[in-house]
C-alpha cells in the first residue's frame, strides 16, 4: 500500500479517562479527534499541548446524562480538568505511536 501524507493529518481514537470520584478513580471513555502536531509542540506545557491537539470530543454527557456537544464553552470546561489532560495526552501518544492500550 502506498504511504499517503496528509496535508493536515488528524486521527480519531477512544480515550480512556481516569475520573476521580468519592469511591476512587473510575475509567470512562470518550471519542476524540486529534490534530497531529509538529515535534516542536511536544515541548509545550501539557494544558497547551492538549488544547492544540484536540479538535473535538464526543460521547460526553453532563451530570444528568444529557449529551454535551463540542463547543468552545464545553472545550474550555473539559480541557481545564487535569485528569482530562492526562487521559487525552495518553490517548494522543498511543495514537501517534500506534501503541495499543494495555500493551
Amino acid at each position: 500500500m502506498t504511504l499517503k501524507i496528509a496535508k493536515n493529518p488528524t486521527f480519531a481514537t477512544t480515550a480512556t479517562i481516569s475520573v476521580p470520584t468519592d469511591e476512587g478513580a473510575v475509567d470512562q471513555t470518550c471519542r476524540v479527534r486529534f490534530r497531529i502536531l509538529p515535534k516542536e509542540d511536544w515541548e509545550l506545557p501539557t494544558p497547551e499541548f492538549v488544547a492544540r491537539a484536540v479538535l473535538s470530543i464526543s460521547d460526553l454527557v453532563d451530570d444528568e446524562g444529557k449529551e454535551l456537544h463540542w463547543t468552545e464553552a464545553v472545550a474550555a470546561r473539559v480541557l481545564a480538568l487535569e485528569f482530562m489532560q492526562l487521559g487525552l495526552l495518553q490517548a494522543y501518544s498511543a495514537g501517534v505511536s500506534g501503541a495499543k492500550t494495555g500493551n
